[in-house]
């Protein structure tokens, strides 16, 4: 810059450029674009990049919600618009032309990579879907967290990684009844609404402590028989159910949140028990 400040003031002073001059001075000027115009390049292809990752968590978010209400919708008939009373969600797209598909569970980007992609997960250290390298982040919404002794299969309708660090980001996050989720310390079904603080999203709180702090949790005996309908014989329960108890009744799974012996109620539809969301083949 002083280069041309000293060349504009010959130009004053003589009256003219001289052609070596004016040479000089567009050196100088291509020389500032050829470093300026990468630079400016690689900041909108973060940029693009960075709001391809946000789109992509907002669709996973919302398919968390969704899901929570339709059990039976899977991610890819989710993200192909299949899905019955889903809002539009055109809107959610890469602004590169990526193409949005589903892998290992997750949304991935043909172009910025993501869950099983070519970035191996957009920032994962794990290449498990949970940014922060928290291996309960490898249990994904439609896997199968476990099977009854009925030989029914219950599928996650909770991914916990996600919904700690929705709670983190957005003060808190209200968890629904019957949700099961999976981490490292075992499985789990929501009971009673509890309520995820963004504090205890933020320190990654696993499973377990949530039970401690809130009694919001029932951790399911994956081992234990389920009760069915011919283990109450009309007037009481032959087996008596207890916190935790699975029952089987009418094509549903349900937990048992408040047990009363052998007089408990065998009715589903009152708070006694809990329907399991995120289930398969009942």
């Amino acid at each position: 810059m002083k280069t041309i400040h000293r060349l504009i003031k010959q130009q004053k002073d003589s009256g003219g450029f001289t052609l070596i001059e004016i040479v000089i001075v567009l050196m100088i000027l291509a020389i500032l674009v050829a470093v300026a115009v990468p630079t400016l390049a690689a900041y909108i292809g973060d940029t693009k990049a960075k709001i391809c990752e946000i789109n992509r968590e907002s669709l996973q978010r919302y398919f968390s919600y969704y899901r929570t209400l339709h059990p039976e919708t899977t991610l890819e008939s989710f993200l192909a618009g299949e899905a019955a009373h889903v809002d539009d969600i055109s809107t959610f797209n890469c602004p590169e032309g990526g193409v949005y598909s589903v892998e290992n569970g997750a949304i991935a980007c043909s172009v910025h990579g993501g869950e099983g992609g070519e970035n191996g997960g957009d920032g994962d250290p794990g290449g498990d879907g949970d940014p922060d390298g928290d291996p309960g982040g490898s249990y994904h919404i439609g896997d199968t967290a476990f099977t009854d002794s009925g030989g029914r299969s219950v599928l996650l309708s909770g991914n916990w990684a996600e919904d700690k660090a929705y709670a983190a980001d957005h003060y808190g996050k209200q968890l629904a009844d019957g949700t099961v989720y999976q981490d490292d310390t075992g499985v789990y079904v929501v009971v009673r609404n509890p309520y995820l603080s963004q504090g205890s999203g933020a320190q990654n709180i696993t499973l377990a402590e949530m039970l401690r702090r809130t009694n919001g949790l029932l951790r399911v005996n994956t081992a234990a028989a389920t009760l069915t309908d011919s283990d109450h014989n009309g007037r009481y329960w032959t087996t008596e159910p207890a916190v935790g108890s699975l029952f089987y009744s009418n094509g549903n799974l349900y937990i048992c949140a408040y047990p009363s012996g052998e007089w408990t109620s065998t009715d589903p539809g009152n708070s006694v028990w809990i329907q399991l969301k995120g289930q398969s083949g009942l």
